[in-house]
């Protein structure tokens, strides 16, 4: 089973997700990874604030759902595995 980001909140204000890193995901709990920091505007919040997290880590398998046309740097560095996306997404996805 994939690991699955719903986005579940519209912002207004950017959603930077560069420091989101997919590949070091697979050794983190959904609890560790809801937990992970991402930027909203000038601020530091948890993943699971915009996103609800499901499935298995380590699957190779990364899905999102949703309109992320407000979350810029999605899968930045990304290395192995395979990304899904299911609508639109921000600037700089996969850079």
């Amino acid at each position: 089973m994939p690991l699955r980001f719903e986005y579940r909140r519209q912002s207004t204000v950017p959603i930077e997700a560069a420091g989101l890193d997919l590949d070091a995901l697979r050794q983190k709990s959904l609890a560790e990874i809801e937990r992970l920091p991402v930027w909203h505007g000038n601020r530091q919040v948890p993943l699971a604030e915009f996103f609800r997290v499901s499935g298995r880590a380590d699957d190779g398998r990364w899905e999102f759902a949703g309109d992320l046309s407000s979350v810029h740097h999605l899968a930045t560095g990304m290395t192995a595995g395979t990304l899904h996306l299911e609508g639109s997404a921000g600037r700089h996805l996969g850079a």
